[in-house]
């Protein structure tokens, strides 16, 4: 497996960071769309708001840890030596893991995210915006039981 630097870490987390805030921004103003819950036809249209909404506010504590995580960047005048700056970077980078994943785990990611999109895509169930979230919020779940099974398998055949 290839290590992933320092530079390429930081890279991902600020491009995550924005792609996150796009999203959100977006994800808000379809929201705004929705005047009431009166309007809405019935039980499973409340549902799929009610869905929208929990996922959004989910969204904006990452949203606004990552804003902070962002604008903390920007160095300050205070900050002579630049401590601050290294140590907001340091955070940045450490958010990332320094070895890749498993090839298995990202053909099972990509499959996973397919899953989902397509079936949304096909049967129009929710709009696009709460499926991302909804991938972005459970597949590091699905990972995680995943590298766990993964290792009780092995150490039964070790």
């Amino acid at each position: 497996m290839v290590k992933l630097s320092k530079l390429n870490r930081l890279i991902l987390s600020i491009w995550s960071t924005i792609v996150v805030f796009v999203i959100g921004v977006d994800d808000f103003i379809g929201l705004m769309d929705y005047i009431s819950f009166d309007d809405q036809n019935g039980l499973s249209d409340s549902f799929k708001i009610v869905i929208q909404y929990f996922l959004f506010g989910m969204s904006s504590i990452y949203l606004v840890q990552n804003f902070f995580l962002l604008f903390l960047l920007i160095p300050s005048k205070e900050d002579q030596d630049n401590i601050l700056f290294h140590e907001n970077i340091r955070d940045h980078y450490g958010r990332y893991s320094e070895s890749q994943a498993k090839r298995l785990f990202s053909i099972f990611c990509i499959i996973y995210c397919f899953v989902f999109f397509y079936l949304n895509h096909i049967l129009k169930i929710l709009p696009i915006n709460t499926i991302i979230w909804i991938v972005t919020f459970t597949f590091p779940v699905v990972l995680n039981v995943m590298i766990k099974i993964n290792y009780k398998k092995s150490e039964f055949i070790d």
